[in-house]
């Protein structure tokens, strides 16, 4: 016994000599690397470097769970070809991602065996060396974490420690969320270190949401990827519109087709994402559109670069015959140094993606809706409220502390969470939600009865016009639900809306500096009030 706590003092002592030897070298090597602009690759080299030897010195005595894998060779080497088309395609098509028989065990605890896939559409999954993501289906009743499907992937392909806090998010907000753990990966007898665990999209997952069961469906992203795979060889067919050509598909097939109330409840579900992309129904009329204006404001205040189609999936509910949005993928950008933000959440111009432009028409579909685009308004303006963040932080703070500890003594070279970034989000969603400048409203003429103005709305937010509030008489005059969009320069507002007043006499008096239009910024409870400016600002007939 004490021979063997020897040669694990040794075996450490000497992998911790080789890591400050390691360190001296790149020290010494900074500057001529800088100069030669080799800094990049060698910093993505030195942080492989220090990510194996951590792993490897925690790996005799960390406490963490741990999965083992063990593959046989001739399987290992049809995953390891799998990848390699996988690589000379750029990216992986479902048809690339083969299953191969494998024996797990989670700790002390030896399952029945399991399926294995390598996964993950882009590279980011399968261009390390070993270090893959993969997809899991345990055999017979096996579970890990009362989970039976699951995917095992680097924790830098799900943000480190964002996507495991977007689902308290999620849950905080009753919306659908998935289980994110963090353990060890064994394969073959290679620690590769810690990896992020997250359950599959099954019945156990609408189960532990409080779901009664029902059809998950989606836009299938494999044209998409065919598409995007050869950009340079599709003549005048545009990737741009994938989103347009994507079929719809659902999740575990063979069970709602095989039965035919099931398959009642699949077309009803297939139908309305079908209307949806094709313009027949709205967002509010598809989608529980609570729940779809929650998971966006989410995603804002987070500061996530997108809104992808290809990473969502929805839940038909049987009960409310909606869509519910299930979301995954929070896709945070810690490597920007300089505050960018991508404002898809509220401008939906091609470069506010960080890739894939196609989500454009799809997000349009959304604010087209003034329906949902007000709900959404709504939920965008409490969530990013100065003690939101905090709270449902605070609710998981012992937690996220935890992990956060364990993701950062794996990967001690990495950023791995940033409030200052997220508070940048929030402040930057705050000023625009608060403008400075609203509204310019400008008195035309008084004719038949109705008093002509000319409104012009000079921020990016719709408003909603209220009223008139004139001091003759004290008249009131109103107006139900009128909306002007917000400011553009392709489409500089000019906007001429007619109020009806019923009195013998003129209503407007252009000498009165107290004349006053009434509205609110969309999504916003509190009414503001502009003075109207007494004079003509257009040319009128």
């Amino acid at each position: 016994m004490k021979l063997l706590k020897k040669k694990k003092k040794i075996k450490t002592n000497f992998l911790l000599l080789i890591l400050l030897i390691s360190l001296l070298f790149f020290f010494l090597l900074g500057s001529w690397s800088e100069r030669y602009q080799y800094d990049k690759k060698i910093n993505g080299f030195f942080s492989n470097s220090i990510e194996i030897i951590a792993s490897n010195l925690r790996y005799s005595f960390s406490n963490k769970d741990k999965i083992i894998i063990d593959i046989k060779f001739s399987d290992y080497e049809k995953l390891g070809m799998s990848r390699l088309k996988m690589i000379r395609n750029g990216k992986a098509t479902k048809q690339m991602q083969i299953k191969v028989p494998a024996k797990i065990s989670l700790n002390d605890q030896k399952l029945n065996g399991a399926q294995i896939s390598i996964k993950g559409t882009h590279s980011d999954h399968w261009e390390k060396a070993r270090k893959w993501s993969f997809k899991i289906n345990l055999d017979s009743n096996d579970k890990i974490f009362g989970k039976k499907e699951f995917s095992l992937q680097h924790p830098a392909t799900r943000g480190y420690i964002y996507e495991w806090l977007f689902m308290k998010f999620l849950k905080h907000e009753n919306l659908i969320s998935h289980k994110v753990s963090f353990l060890e990966l064994i394969i073959n007898g290679e620690n590769l270190g810690l990896y992020n665990f997250t359950e599959a999209h099954t019945k156990e997952l609408l189960s532990t949401n409080n779901r009664v069961d029902g059809p998950i469906v989606f836009y299938d992203k494999q044209h998409w990827i065919k598409e995007t795979s050869k950009i340079n060889n599709l003549g005048l067919n545009d990737y741009r519109h994938s989103f347009y050509k994507a079929s719809v598909n659902v999740v575990n097939k063979s069970e709602w087709l095989s039965d035919p109330q099931k398959k009642k409840q699949l077309n009803k579900a297939l139908y309305l994402l079908e209307a949806f992309k094709n313009k027949e129904l709205k967002a509010h009329e598809v989608f529980d559109v609570q729940q779809i204006a929650k998971i966006f404001s989410i995603k804002a205040i987070f500061g996530s670069v997108e809104f992808d189609w290809k990473d969502i999936k929805f839940y038909y509910n049987p009960k409310t015959k909606k869509l519910e949005p299930i979301g995954r993928e929070i896709h945070v950008d810690l490597g920007q140094i300089n505050y960018e933000p991508k404002t898809w959440w509220l401008n939906i111009k091609p470069n506010n993606f960080s890739h894939s432009k196609d989500q454009v028409e799809f997000l349009k579909l959304f604010y087209d809706d003034l329906i949902f685009y007000e709900y959404y308004l709504k939920e965008l303006n409490r969530v990013s409220s100065v003690n939101y963040f905090d709270s449902v932080l605070k609710k998981n703070f012992k937690e996220f502390n935890s992990i956060k500890s364990i993701i950062n003594s794996y990967f001690p070279h990495e950023k791995i969470f940033s409030k200052g970034k997220i508070n940048a989000q929030i402040k930057f969603i705050r000023d625009t939600l608060n403008p400075v400048r609203e509204i310019n409203a400008y008195f035309l003429e008084e004719k038949n009865n109705h008093i002509i103005l000319n409104i012009e709305n000079l921020q990016n937010l719709p408003i909603k016009i209220v009223g008139l509030e004139l001091t003759k008489s004290k008249l009131n005059i109103k107006k139900k639900n009128l909306i002007i969009k917000g400011f553009s320069l392709e489409n500089i507002n000019q906007n001429i809306i007619k109020f009806k007043c019923d009195l013998n006499t003129k209503c407007f008096n252009p000498e009165d500096r107290n004349q006053i239009i009434i509205y609110s910024i969309l999504g916003q409870n509190s009414l503001k009030k502009e003075k109207i400016l007494p004079w003509s600002n257009v040319k009128l007939n």
